[in-house]
């Protein structure tokens, strides 16, 4: 029984009139039985709706991983069905817009996120975090919507930090074993003492954690 997809733009040939979109919805709608991962990998354009209506079926299908890599022009916005999935153990998500529904209280079986090129909120970032208790990996790269990163993570062992970010505050992070970390400064807007400060709080708790483990 096959239980991982993966669409990207190999599934189309310049021969056969077939679509993309047309591929993914026959797959989805001759596959029986669970699908566990699912990547949907595609530069060109897709209509928002088509990948709402993928999602959704996935929601109802025990996803454990699932691999967004969209490349519209603008952010598409996850649909509100994909925080319903509760088995998810790897979610990563590229170009996207991430802003659950009130009601979304976590990713509890979450053990790995890859977020890049993704539009969320500080309220949101620090609210998925904490809603991810099994959290172990968190790759998050030119991320927008918030300059201040507060992570509180106790299971967490691999980080990798890249963007346009304030500062890095880590809290219950004793676990971590690999951290990468690169920070794009505007130099012409914020004052380098103050960076300084900050990247040295953050390297004084590396200190404290690799000390007390």
């Amino acid at each position: 029984m096959l239980q991982s997809l993966k669409f990207d733009e190999q599934c189309v040939s310049t021969q056969n009139p077939i679509t993309f979109v047309n591929i993914v919805d026959q797959v989805l709608l001759l596959h029986v039985g669970p699908i566990r991962k699912f990547k949907l990998s595609h530069r060109d354009l897709l209509a928002p709706a088509d990948i709402d209506r993928w999602i959704l079926y996935l929601s109802r299908s025990s996803i454990k991983h699932l691999i967004l890599e969209i490349g519209i022009d603008q952010r598409y916005k996850l649909p509100s069905c994909l925080f319903s999935c509760e088995d998810i153990i790897c979610l990563c998500l590229h170009n996207c817009m991430l802003k659950p529904p009130s009601t979304f209280s976590g990713f509890k079986s979450l053990k790995r996120l890859t977020v890049e090129r993704v539009t969320l909120t500080q309220h949101v970032f620090e609210s998925f975090i904490l809603g991810c208790p099994m959290l172990k990996g968190l790759i998050l790269r030119n991320c927008n919507g918030f300059r201040h990163l507060n992570i509180d993570a106790p299971n967490l062992k691999f980080l990798v930090i890249e963007g346009d970010f304030e500062d890095v505050n880590l809290r219950n992070t004793l676990n971590l074993e690999y951290v990468y970390i690169a920070l794009e400064f505007n130099v012409r807007e914020r004052r380098v003492v103050g960076i300084s400060s900050n990247l040295l709080k953050f390297v004084v708790h590396l200190a404290t954690s690799c000390s007390m483990s």
